[in-house]
């Protein structure tokens, strides 16, 4: 197995045997109850993604090996990318056939709503519909971070492959974001493992099965 820091997907996460995942937006938020009933929120910090995989039963070299990086990975400092498991492309292009030769492009966000963005380079008639995810690079002025986003309300590119609206997608877009190149298909953010997550699983015999990790989602590269 190659391994880099941080650990690309095409030599950790895409090599694994997936066999259960739990992946989703986890807001850090304080939540007060009024005697009136209603319930008063408020975000203590950026909404990160998160989740869990539990792999399948592998051989036991194999699954040394993938012991061995997820050993390192627990190191402080380590991360890794990630992207929705078993969802290689958008629903109008699942295997990423019909963007293997467009640019996709963040073309303008909104300046009165940071949940909105506009694409360009996207193949003509395109569609970008909810549970779509992507991926882009922006900056802050500490040096360039990943950003990971699922579309909430979709839009379709014009003739042109440009879309014509804004579309909608969670969590909002940082500050820093500016007309870069976007990801679309296994489109990946940074994460780092939980604390502890992590079981290495049980051996029997020429097979090891039970190994599973939980990772959450980090900003700096």
């Amino acid at each position: 197995m190659a391994y880099s820091q941080p650990a690309i997907l095409a030599d950790f996460f895409n090599t694994l045997p997936i066999q259960e995942v739990d992946f989703r937006l986890d807001r850090q938020r304080q939540v007060n109850g009024l005697a009136g009933g209603e319930i008063l929120t408020a975000d203590l910090a950026p909404a990160l993604w998160a989740g869990s995989m539990r792999l399948a039963t592998m051989p036991k070299r194999r699954a040394a090996e993938v012991q061995a990086v997820l050993a390192d990975l627990e190191a402080p400092g380590r991360s890794f990318e990630v992207t929705k498991a078993h969802q290689i492309g958008p629903a109008s292009d699942p295997a990423g056939t019909l963007l293997a030769g467009a640019n996709p492009t963040v073309a303008e966000v909104d300046a009165t709503n940071a949940h909105r963005l506009k694409l360009s380079g996207l193949p003509a008639g395109f569609a970008m519909v909810p549970g779509d995810f992507l991926s882009f690079t922006y900056d802050q002025g500490s040096g360039p971070r990943r950003a990971f986003h699922q579309v909430v309300q979709g839009q379709t590119a014009d003739a042109q492959g440009a879309q014509a609206f804004f579309m909608r997608v969670q969590p909002l877009v940082r500050p820093g974001t500016i007309s870069g190149g976007v990801t679309l298909t296994r489109p990946p953010m940074l994460a780092v493992l939980v604390p502890g997550s992590v079981s290495y699983g049980v051996t029997f015999g020429n097979t090891t099965s039970g190994m599973s990790f939980a990772f959450r989602q980090t900003l700096r590269p």
